[in-house]
């Protein structure tokens, strides 16, 4: 059975072919006819795309900020001026950089329907604009049965990859929630109870020292919260226990806890009171939690066998969650933690690759004790690492990078061979600035990572801004190397 993509472009292929041929067939008169309308009307045809882009529920939601709106406005009018620059394009080329749009498009969740809306819009702009030539009747017809065909001819191939990759996604998601499952359910309840009662002592103890002017802390800022909001949601969201957790959370954060915080100097039963109900809401989440666990079987699927991090094939899935959830709530953002051990081919070279497999197993427990719970960590491949980090700012992130690093720095490690050695490593952090596709932020760390290799090493640095039309290019690389 071939693989998706190959499968993509053997389609795309045979549109390719098909194309060539209308294009070949086409009066000499039509295409410069074409160009002509696209350049005096260029700045009318970016003016409504703008628009669109701003009123259309379904992109709006996706395409957040004016920048990245005109950065996707250039891409679209790029767009069109190729393809009425075919035949002195090469069509193979051409369909090849749609499949990959066909791909970002479905990253970035753009909705199938709102693409077509476009696309119908901008073949009736054209036929409004052809309309006012002074044309024969069969160069009239021509025209526009080539506008109608070339456009459709592009989406064609864009909707091959675009299903593609929508239907992998699918695959890769409902695999992602099983895996999820995939550790041990007892020891996962139990600490999530201990972190949840850990809170309420908190809330406690910041009371009764006077704290109470409003900056007591909230159950969806805790290691509880976050854990509901990041793993539990994609693990549990479809079932009912599920939705009663979110809403005592959402009771305590924002009637609960300001109505403590009121009642500092009130009387000792008022306060009572409000505790009360407090522990009320905290035993209500505890029962809620034990029946979701319970329900659940233990498995050990999905996770690398050597480390036991995740399996890099879910990362595409993380991503486009939180990137999702970014969409939907005023989080401080996620940052993307990129990690590789410096020098490691040596370690396998010199001392075997049973070595290197211990010095791998050193790295991800570094990791995994260094995280939140709420975070999730990646084996990416071979001696690199993947940590996300939710609800986290840069500076925090850079500052987990760093705690990492010189933790695995300050390992010593005992080989098999009797040998003792020190590792290094060196790491890449990215803050999600309103991506629109989760591959430029992985492009932007590893960019990162490279530039703290090439730099000697051992040391962490940031990843710039993004930009759409730098990162495009290591998007045709496939940097998600799955």
């Amino acid at each position: 059975m071939k693989e998706p993509q190959q499968h993509d472009f053997d389609t795309a292929k045979r549109i390719a072919q098909e194309w060539t041929s209308y294009v070949d067939e086409l009066p000499a008169d039509v295409l410069p006819l074409l160009q002509r309308i696209l350049n005096t009307n260029y700045e009318d045809l970016r003016q409504r795309y703008m628009a669109y882009l701003t009123g259309d529920e379904g992109i709006a939601a996706v395409v957040t900020r004016d920048e990245t709106r005109t950065e996707f406005t250039g891409i679209f009018l790029r767009w069109i001026t190729d393809l009425l620059s075919l035949p002195d394009l090469s069509v193979e080329v051409f369909c090849a950089k749609q499949i990959e749009v066909g791909y970002m498009m479905e990253r970035m969740g753009l909705p199938a329907y709102a693409v077509s809306r476009a696309m119908r819009k901008l073949k009736l702009w054209f036929l409004r604009y052809l309309a006012l030539e002074s044309l024969s009747a069969a160069l009239l017809v021509e025209s526009m049965h080539a506008v109608i065909s070339l456009v459709d001819f592009s989406v064609e191939i864009r909707e091959v990859s675009y299903q593609s990759s929508a239907a992998t996604h699918a695959r890769t998601e409902e695999a992602y929630r099983l895996q999820a499952l995939g550790q041990n359910l007892a020891t996962e309840r139990e600490r999530q109870r201990a972190s949840l009662m850990e809170w309420g002592n908190i809330v406690l103890t910041a009371f009764h020292q006077g704290d109470s002017s409003g900056r007591l802390p909230r159950l969806w800022k805790s290691d509880f919260g976050l854990w509901v909001n990041h793993k539990a949601d994609l693990i549990f969201g479809g079932v009912t226990e599920m939705g009663q957790i979110v809403a005592a959370i959402n009771r305590v954060d924002s009637d609960l806890i300001p109505g403590l915080a009121q009642s500092a100097h009130a009387e000792r039963a008022v306060i009572s009171e409000w505790l009360r109900r407090i522990q009320e809401e905290i035993s209500c989440i505890k029962f809620s939690l034990s029946a979701m666990f319970e329900a659940r079987l233990e498995a050990e699927n999905g996770r690398d066998p050597l480390t036991q991090l995740l399996n890099r094939r879910f990362l595409p899935s993380l991503l486009a969650r939180e990137i999702a959830l970014q969409k939907r709530r005023s989080d401080s953002g996620f940052c993307v933690l990129m990690l590789d051990l410096d020098h490691f081919k040596n370690i396998n070279d010199q001392y075997g690759h049973q070595s290197g497999d211990i010095v791998l197993r050193h790295a991800a427990e570094v990791i995994i004790s260094t995280a939140r719970p709420s975070d999730f960590a990646f084996r990416y491949g071979g001696e690199e690492f993947v940590l996300v980090l939710v609800d986290c700012t840069l500076e925090h992130a850079e500052e987990v990078a760093q705690r990492i690093r010189q933790r695995i720095q300050e390992m010593e490690i005992m080989l098999p061979t009797g040998d003792q050695i020190r590792v290094t490593a060196s790491c890449g952090v990215g803050l999600f600035s309103d991506d629109l596709d989760y591959e430029l932020l992985l492009a932007r760390v590893d960019e990162a990572l490279y530039l703290a290799k090439h730099k000697g090493r051992n040391r962490v640095e940031v990843a710039h801004p993004p930009s759409i039309f730098v990162a495009s290019k290591k998007v045709s690389g496939s940097l998600l190397r799955t």
